[in-house]
């Protein structure tokens, strides 16, 4: 392959890039695979440019260079973008009220966010988006009546004998071997 030929094929191929480049900016922000996927192309080409930089006039070489070199500086810039900038405030979902008294003061959690998100997800998958604990969605699904309390964990019955027997229920079925009997007279 002459000289000539190796030149028009570096050129063609820096042409062909940069309209992909200008097709991932405009279509792929925000999406880090795709564009990292460009950006190894226009490595590519720069380290195949430097190979045959003989072929290159100076001047032309030098542009090629700082245009790929931009060309990667805006593709790692779009990867950190988004396509939709917000356009109002975040959503407050949960906040912290002051009662006036000593302790920690309670979170509230908006009942119509908690509903729709207990729906996708259980209290533990909820707790790190709004950073209360899974406890404390928990709570809050109960007050805001959403969800059901759970068994109690200890039970008073009376046996045969006439005594108070306490049992503390580590399962729900109070029949099952996972139970502690507490006898109290």
């Amino acid at each position: 392959m002459n000289t000539e030929q190796r030149l028009r094929n570096l050129r063609d191929a820096y042409h062909a890039l940069h309209d992909d480049v200008l097709s991932a900016l405009r279509t792929m922000v925000g999406d880090p695979p795709s564009l990292n996927a460009v950006r190894d192309r226009a490595l590519a080409l720069a380290s195949a440019a430097e190979m045959h930089r003989a072929v290159f006039p100076p001047d032309e070489y030098a542009t090629l260079q700082t245009s790929i070199t931009d060309m990667v500086t805006a593709l790692d810039l779009a990867c950190h973008d988004s396509m939709d900038p917000p356009d109002a405030a975040p959503l407050t979902v949960a906040h912290r009220v002051r009662s006036g008294r000593r302790g920690r003061p309670r979170v509230e959690i908006d009942p119509q966010f908690l509903s729709a998100a207990l729906d996708l997800r259980g209290p533990i998958g909820i707790a790190p988006e709004i950073g209360v604990s899974a406890r404390t969605v928990r709570r809050a699904a109960l007050r805001a009546g959403l969800v059901q309390p759970g068994a109690p964990v200890f039970q008073s019955r009376t046996n045969e004998q006439g005594q108070v027997e306490v049992v503390q229920c580590l399962a729900t079925d109070l029949s099952s071997p996972w139970e502690w009997r507490l006898l109290l007279s």
